[in-house]
């Protein structure tokens, strides 16, 4: 209910929460933990709002990809299909695409959605990149401190002229 939902905001409970059209979202920290400890990525689908939070209290340890239609065309198009909205609905939904467009410059990543394959195999290689930085490899550091080592040694071992 509205009432539990804002119990656990205010207890602390979620990582992000937002009021979108009247209703309530947010992500528990529950969930996440539970995802993540499980040694998996964690991805969530968030407006802006809720995704400024995440950046916010997760600074580093988020990486954050805004998804774009290609063209405002396409937008339309595609919440027509929907039968999402019309007239004064469909202008204040189109209004509020404006505000949160905008807010891609603040992201990590931009992906135009124009082919939905393409779309999900740009974010699966950003994932699959970002996996790899050094500083979210654990165990890299210590890889690579261990080979310097034995390639010090190894050079000890030669002798010099």
């Amino acid at each position: 209910t509205r009432d539990d939902f804002l119990k656990r905001r205010e207890a602390g409970e979620f990582i992000e929460s937002a009021e979108y059209s009247g209703n309530l979202y947010g992500t528990l920290k529950s969930e996440v933990d539970r995802i993540t400890g499980g040694g998996q990525h964690a991805m969530l689908d968030i407006e802006v709002r809720g995704a400024r939070q995440v950046r916010t209290k997760y600074s580093g340890d988020t990486v954050s990809i805004f998804i774009i239609p290609p063209s405002a065309k396409a937008l339309l198009d595609r919440l027509g299909a929907r039968g999402a909205a019309q007239g004064p609905d469909l202008r204040k939904r189109l209004l509020r695409a404006v505000d949160e467009v905008r807010e891609a410059v603040h992201y990590d990543y931009v992906v135009v959605n124009a082919e939905k394959a393409k779309a999900v195999a740009d974010v699966a290689a950003i994932v699959d990149a970002e996996s790899r930085r050094v500083q979210r490899t654990d165990d890299l550091r210590q890889q690579i401190e261990d080979l310097a080592k034995g390639l010090e040694q190894a050079a000890a071992r030669i002798a010099q002229p």
